[in-house]
């Protein structure tokens, strides 16, 4: 009775494109920024795909996707072109976050050097952002540790809090400074 059932859906949906070629069963574009679209890929590139929707046909890059999704089960075997943007938009993810991967073992293999004092708020501040943004670093307080303290002042320090990466120095409470040069 079930595959009746299913040879009978096929034939309905057959019947529909045949005599309805517009009217298909749409897929949804859900695009990086959240936006979607939903509508049916009636071509593909390899930059991109086009969609025709409602309110016309757009030719959406893969790299502006995050996703394609069916709306109907069944939809996803009738259009082979789900298939294609679906495995674009995997590749374009699986480079991205190989990407990101290598920055940020990039920006952590950094030696970054903190100088501060306990009662500096701009010192509290910068410490808030590296650990924030997940930045391995080595602090040394200049109050309590004489060879900190020389360390300090033989990288010129006149002020706190005081970073170090690798050989720049950044003075002041500055968190752009110190991620320009973790990125660099």
């Amino acid at each position: 009775m079930r595959k009746h059932h299913d040879s009978i859906k096929f034939i309905g949906l057959c019947t529909i494109f045949a005599f309805f070629p517009d009217i298909a069963l749409a897929e949804i574009i859900i695009l990086n920024s959240g936006k979607k679209l939903e509508g049916t890929i009636i071509q593909t590139t390899d930059t991109g795909a086009v969609i025709r929707t409602s309110q016309g046909d757009f030719d959406v890059r893969y790299r502006m996707m995050a996703s394609v999704e069916p709306s109907a089960k069944d939809n996803a075997a009738l259009n082979p072109n789900i298939k294609v943007v679906t495995g674009k938009i995997n590749s374009i993810n699986q480079l991205r976050q190989q990407k990101a991967a290598e920055e940020t073992k990039r920006i952590y293999s950094k030696r970054v050097e903190f100088y501060m004092t306990s009662w500096c708020t701009y010192c509290q501040k910068m410490e808030m952002f590296l650990k924030k943004n997940k930045i391995q670093y080595k602090k040394f307080n200049i109050e309590y540790d004489a060879k900190a303290q020389k360390k300090f002042l033989e990288l010129g320090g006149r002020g706190v809090p005081l970073v170090r990466v690798e050989d720049r120095i950044i003075s002041g409470y500055n968190p752009q400074a110190v991620l320009n040069e973790l990125t660099r």
